[in-house]
């Protein structure tokens, strides 16, 4: 899936609870819950975007940096969609 899809797909979950854990070199190092509010775009570099989407309550939020998209795609279930980025991997999955 390019960026396009993966970033539409993210979208089509504002105002849904979701879970989200950031997994790097195989250790998870950061994991939230909470409601995918509206996202913000943050410019764009080269042509890339970078989306930003908070999660409503303050309990965080997660970047989409097009610059270091590798790839993106949906489990069997079509309950979480996983995310590969050059330095780490993004889950988002319903809660």
């Amino acid at each position: 899936m390019d960026f396009s899809d993966a970033l539409a797909a993210i979208q089509g979950w504002i105002g849904v609870a979701v879970s989200v854990s950031l997994t790097a070199h195989g250790t998870e190092y950061v994991r939230t819950t909470g409601v995918l509010d509206r996202p913000e775009q943050h410019g764009e570099t080269g042509g890339a975007e970078h989306w930003i989407f908070p999660l409503a309550g303050n309990s965080g939020s997660f970047a989409l940096p097009q610059t270091s998209y590798l790839g993106a795609s949906w489990s069997e279930d079509r309950i979480s969609l996983q995310i590969e980025l050059t330095a780490a991997s993004l889950q988002i999955e319903l809660a």
